[in-house]
């Protein structure tokens, strides 16, 4: 089985399913892109939409195209009643889900796919060639999904994926594209002496265009239509992205222009609080200075009390005082000797 590279993506059985037409003796029913047709053998022919394609469904169909486009055993020699069947077979055994599609139902599907995948392809290829700067291929696949919908929904980009990159897809679009050059070669040109055969045959009436000749022709000229107005999307998407640019130039300039500012006024305010700060810092430093002078005044007049009350201790006279007192005192000059740093004298007694 052909390895599609794309994630499966669940999906339940019972999405968007309907019960089938139950066939009778006189009734044959068929399939077509999703919708079953009730043919009662002469009668009116009754449509009843079936259960639509899945994505895994989708997945199946184009990896049955591909399967069956590189068997290198048959190879191009297929008839397209063989061609459609093997393609069937591959999908029925490799679907991997119980299914009922017919033949004729994967058919159209894959005609249905192959129709949109290669107008998204123009669109694609459209945005390739213009190779606006400054986009990468998401932008360019996201442009080409715009430009699409503006004609129809993209359903199929799943298949787009798968398909992309294989030669024979594109083995596949060269010759769809090319099918309005045959209907245009031109008559060979004939000497004077020899017989042209093809100027005896002109000479009939012009064979009637056939059907498959007809519906390729239309196809051509859908193509070109679609061509011509992929051009003329292409144009106007152009032109509105020249407006768009211009747009926002003058956005991108007002919000430099605002962010200036709000730099500029947010600077202004750091000055500010700066200077502030400096204010602050120097108050407290004069607070300090002031606070530091007081109390060096304070330990001064601390140490002049101190110095004029032990002077006065140290003034007494011992022998005028009363014994306890003059005990006292003598025990009070000691201290204040002691803390002075004074040494005692020895006394007399000693």
């Amino acid at each position: 089985m052909h390895n599609m590279g794309v994630p499966s993506q669940p999906a339940s059985p019972l999405v968007n399913a309907s019960f089938p037409l139950a066939p009778t003796e006189d009734t044959e029913v068929e399939e077509v892109d999703g919708t079953q047709v009730s043919n009662n053998k002469g009668k009116k022919r009754l449509a009843q939409r079936g259960r639509s394609f899945t994505h895994e469904e989708d997945r199946a169909i184009c990896s049955a195209f591909l399967h069956v486009s590189k068997d290198p055993i048959i190879g191009t020699n297929q008839t397209s009643a063989g061609y459609y069947t093997r393609m069937h077979r591959h999908f029925v055994d490799n679907n991997g889900l119980s299914t009922n599609r017919t033949k004729v139902s994967i058919e159209n599907r894959w005609g249905t796919i192959q129709k949109a995948v290669n107008k998204f392809c123009g669109f694609y290829d459209a945005m390739e060639r213009r190779n606006q700067s400054g986009k990468n291929e998401q932008d360019r696949i996201n442009d080409a999904i715009r430009m699409y919908e503006e004609i129809e929904p993209w359903q199929f980009h799943h298949c787009w994926l798968i398909l992309r990159g294989e030669p024979k897809w594109h083995a596949r679009m060269a010759e769809s594209n090319m099918a309005q050059r045959v209907n245009q070669r031109p008559a060979p040109k004939c000497s004077e002496t020899e017989t042209c055969s093809v100027q005896a045959e002109s000479t009939l009436p012009d064979r009637p265009e056939g059907r498959d000749s007809a519906k390729k022709r239309a196809r051509t000229m859908a193509d070109t239509s679609s061509s011509s107005a992929a051009m003329e999307m292409l144009q106007k998407m152009h032109d509105r992205g020249e407006k768009n640019d211009v747009k926002e130039d003058q956005l991108r300039h007002e919000m430099f222009k605002m962010e200036r500012e709000r730099l500029e006024l947010q600077k202004l305010n750091w000055e500010k609080k700066w200077d502030a700060w400096e204010k602050k810092w120097d108050a407290w430093e004069k607070k300090w200075a002031v606070m530091e002078a007081n109390a060096m005044t304070r330990q001064n007049e601390y140490e002049l009390n101190q110095w004029n009350a032990d002077l006065m201790v140290m003034s007494q006279d011992l022998d005028k005082l009363a014994p306890a007192l003059r005990a006292m005192y003598q025990q009070k000059q000691g201290e204040i000797m002691r803390r002075r740093g004074i040494s005692t004298p020895p006394t007399s007694d000693s």
